[in-house]
């Protein structure tokens, strides 16, 4: 998922904030963009098109929100022993009033708000004509029939699928017979959250094509987010959100491959002094074989000699079964005695 949102998302959504930025750069040098034909109809492309950016980072800026109210609303109960094991509880109950202090009054979260973006109703929309406009108008707000879904799937039934999966764990579900009502249930939940996972992505690579619906949950509902006013300073900005994309994007891609490439050799090039590993033994306390000294993670020969785990390790399952220094078979890598 990571991998997709570096190679695609972040490469179109790079492309829309540049035509934003370079828009208003012109706008600041005082280029009179308006009285242009051509620039009247790019003002009008930037003053209603939702960007994918401000969808994403407002939906983090909500996660954020929530977070940071979770933590605080956890720590007021941590000394009262009468909320101890009603944790999914607490947080249900203050998701219910984040929800009604924010899509159910306002029809957008606080994310959701910093980027002048509001939730309109698809189906409203056509039945009015105003499908084609990605401005907010009164007459086009999420209905109450369609708040109270959104509620429930976003807020309820996690709970309930976050207090099946905790009661399983607490019970062992998946260590029950299978024929077991209980198992059946655990692989259900499991098979379940698989495929959310899978449409979520799916989900994904649609919006980063089309930039109409975030998640799951605003498609199936068919809750846009669309412009709340026409002109608005943002109050976010885009070459911020594009260095911090990228840099948490990038980051995240590198943590996710780096596991995977083997820097051994070249940590043991930069540090091995020059001539054979035997003519680098120095003491017990030094590796011969990448020269640290301490030892990192010392690992001790059936013939005495002390190398550091990994560089050992390494060469043995590079097919060396020798000691470095003395040529002995190795039958044993064992930790050193305590001295």
């Amino acid at each position: 998922l990571q991998f997709l949102y570096f190679i695609v998302g972040v490469g179109r959504i790079h492309r829309e904030m540049t035509d934003v930025n370079a828009y208003n750069a012109m706008r600041k040098i005082g280029v009179d963009l308006e009285r242009e034909s051509s620039s009247k109809e790019h003002s009008k492309k930037v003053g209603t098109t939702v960007l994918r950016v401000a969808q994403l980072d407002a939906d983090r800026l909500s996660y954020e929100t929530w977070n940071q109210l979770k933590t605080q609303f956890r720590k007021a109960f941590l000394f009262i022993d009468a909320a101890i094991g009603w944790e999914l509880e607490i947080d249900t109950v203050l998701a219910l009033l984040l929800f009604k202090n924010t899509i159910w009054t306002h029809n957008q979260t606080y994310g959701d708000k910093l980027h002048n973006i509001i939730y309109r109703s698809d189906a409203t929309a056509k039945v009015i004509g105003k499908f084609r406009e990605v401005r907010f108008s009164p007459s086009v707000a999420p209905s109450r029939a369609e708040k109270i879904l959104l509620c429930i799937v976003s807020v309820i039934v996690p709970y309930i699928y976050s207090k099946l999966v905790k009661t399983g764990l607490d019970e062992g579900w998946g260590n029950m017979d299978g024929a077991h009502w209980k198992r059946r249930l655990h692989d259900a939940l499991y098979k379940l959250e698989t495929a959310m996972k899978v449409l979520s992505l799916a989900n994904l690579l649609v919006f980063l094509k089309d930039g109409e619906f975030r998640s799951i949950v605003d498609r199936v509902l068919g809750l846009r987010l669309v412009n709340f006013k026409a002109k608005v300073q943002k109050m976010s900005s885009f070459e911020f959100m594009d260095r911090q994309l990228w840099w948490k994007y990038v980051t995240e891609f590198l943590t996710f491959i780096l596991p995977y490439i083997n820097f051994l050799p070249w940590f043991r090039r930069l540090f091995r002094s020059k001539g054979t590993i035997a003519a680098n033994y120095v003491n017990s306390s030094t590796c011969s074989i990448c020269m640290l000294n301490p030892i990192q993670v010392p690992a001790e020969l059936n013939c005495g000699h002390h190398f550091c785990y990994y560089c050992i390790s390494a060469r043995k399952a590079q097919g060396t079964t020798t000691c470095p220094v003395c040529a002995t078979t190795i039958t044993s890598i064992n930790r050193p005695a305590k001295r």
